[in-house]
Parts: C-alpha cells; structure tokens; sequence
C-alpha cells in the first residue's frame, strides 16, 4: 500500500461496476459473482460510503458542463467529493486527463492508481 493512502472508500456506483465487469468477463453463477464482488471489497479494505444520489445527481448536474466527463466518471467524482474525500485514485484516462479542472472545480485530487 502506498503511504499516502489511508482509508479507502467505494460508493453503490462502484460496486455495481464491479458485478458489471465480472458478470461480463466470466463465466459464473449469481452466486459467484456475489461472493467475487464480496472478495474484492474485503480484499481491498474498503468501506462503502453512504450517498444521497439525488445530493449527487444536482451537483453533477451543476458540474457536468465544466469537467466534461461520461456520466459514470462524473458521478465517481461528484460522489467523492460530496463525501469530502481529497484524493480519488483511479485506473480511469478520462479522469486522469482531466484531473486539473477537477482540482480546481472540485478540490479533488486525482491520482493514478
């Protein structure tokens, strides 16, 4: 683990994109995908955040026309930054290309995982 990371969170949205990824790259049950997505969450050492979505979906809208992001990315960042995380780490090219206007719109520093 890197020293600069200290406590990790992950949103609904997160974990939805892992059962999506899973239950499209292999093969297995419901049963599997959900102890898979279990797996990795617990693996990780993650918390999963509580979100009011619609807290969410009013500052992306307020924010969409600024960062120019995809839907998904923009709720990632809107959703970390409602929960007043300072850094998002992501594997993600169109956050990462666009992590200055993110800072400055935001405060949320982006970093490469």
């Amino acid at each position: 683990m890197r020293n600069w990371v200290r406590k990790r969170f992950v949103s609904e949205l997160t974990i939805i994109e892992l059962y999506s990824v899973f239950s499209r790259r292999m093969r297995l049950t419901n049963i599997e995908v959900d102890a898979l997505v279990r797996y990795t969450l617990r693996k990780t050492n993650v918390e999963k955040l509580s979100i009011k979505w619609g807290k969410v979906f009013k500052q992306a809208t307020r924010y969409a026309n600024e960062l120019k992001l995809k839907s998904l990315d923009l709720l990632h960042v809107t959703t970390a930054n409602l929960s007043n995380c300072r850094i998002f780490i992501t594997f993600d090219k169109d956050i990462l290309e666009r992590s200055v206007i993110i800072k400055e719109k935001l405060g949320l520093e982006i970093r490469d995982y």
